[in-house]
């Protein structure tokens, strides 16, 4: 592939590079959320997945499908170990907060807050061997522009790291305040 550019001097070539194409075959699944444009109201917001060899596209989770202020809340962050779909999470913001952790077929939702840590569980790393989970927790708030066409900015004010042993159910701080907080169990690789 060759790139060319045109200044205010003229045209501008770039050395070519080669594009090398994988023998194997592309995974066969992507997953996305699906939001409006607004999303100011969490209306008709979802997690889905979709077949890249026949376009297929199905729910994982979808909130509502029309506006309801009992009901409303927004699915964001979903993150799996190793690429596969064994074990997965998203979290659930606003009514119904929460983390949902899929783990083997089962299903369990887990609302981290309490009085030691910031807030919910955000942003995700998996272990790839262990069913350890290391999350970033955020004070957040939104700023929205008025003269723009990008509508809103997510502010961290404050953020902390916690860890979650899944298996053991436990969770605690290792990074609050900016200082590191006690021992973390070594992140190595273990298959």
């Amino acid at each position: 592939m060759t790139i060319y550019a045109h200044t205010g001097k003229g045209w501008l070539r770039y050395p070519p590079y080669p594009i090398r194409i994988a023998d194997e075959d592309i995974d066969p699944y992507i997953s996305y959320r699906l939001i409006e444009p607004g999303y100011s109201t969490y209306r008709q917001l979802g997690l889905y997945q979709r077949n890249l060899t026949t376009f297929e596209e199905q729910p994982i989770y979808e909130n509502n499908r029309s506006f309801d202020f009992r009901d409303n809340h927004c699915v964001n962050c979903h993150n799996y170990q190793n690429y596969s779909t064994r074990n997965m999470l998203f979290h659930v913001r606003t009514n119904h907060s929460g983390t949902i952790i899929a783990r083997d077929g089962q299903v369990e939702k887990i609302d981290f807050r309490n009085d030691s840590i910031l807030g919910g569980a955000v942003y995700p790393s998996w272990h790839p061997g262990r069913d350890w989970i290391v999350f970033s927790s955020n004070k957040t708030g939104q700023a929205f522009h008025t003269l723009n066409w990008e509508k809103v900015e997510v502010i961290d004010q404050a953020s902390d790291l916690i860890f979650y042993d899944a298996e053991q159910k436990t969770v605690r701080n290792i990074f609050k305040n900016g200082q590191l907080t006690g021992n973390i169990p070594a992140m190595v690789t273990s298959r």
